[in-house]
């Protein structure tokens, strides 16, 4: 049971980078203009990193629960820190954006686009690397 909650943990996740990267940056960047744009993408992004948190530490823990351990636990604790990493450091991205430091930015915000592409591997990987057992 414990197998099946991460493994729906995995699926969220991917489905919401998924979801984000498909749609939302679509809309946001065709639809809105540059001022717009910022004001929901700082909305969108603290909440975005969060969830990603929140469904990698309750598939960390049922996998921590389970006896399926090792490489998808392993896995599931680097995208916990990947996600609050890129949580963290949202404030001084803006920052950076508002002080016109394009050159810190770019840092920032490349660590983030880097981190959420290998977050959505991982959890593509997790994901087909599932043995659940029945009972």
């Amino acid at each position: 049971m414990y197998e099946l909650v991460s493994l729906l943990s995995n699926g969220l996740i991917v489905g919401f980078i998924t979801f984000q990267i498909g749609i939302n940056t679509a809309i946001i960047f065709t639809k809105l203009d540059s001022e717009n744009a910022s004001v929901l993408l700082r909305a969108i992004f603290p909440k975005f990193f969060l969830t990603i948190f929140v469904f990698s530490s309750i598939s960390f823990i049922s996998l921590y629960l389970s006896s399926n351990k090792g490489l998808l636990l392993n896995l599931s604790a680097i995208t916990i820190i990947l996600s609050g990493v890129c949580f963290f450091i949202i404030p001084a991205t803006n920052d950076a954006r508002d002080r016109g430091n394009d050159r810190l930015f770019s840092i920032y915000h490349n660590i983030s686009v880097f981190s959420t592409l290998i977050i959505l591997v991982i959890n593509i990987i997790s994901f087909f690397s599932y043995r659940v057992v029945s009972i």
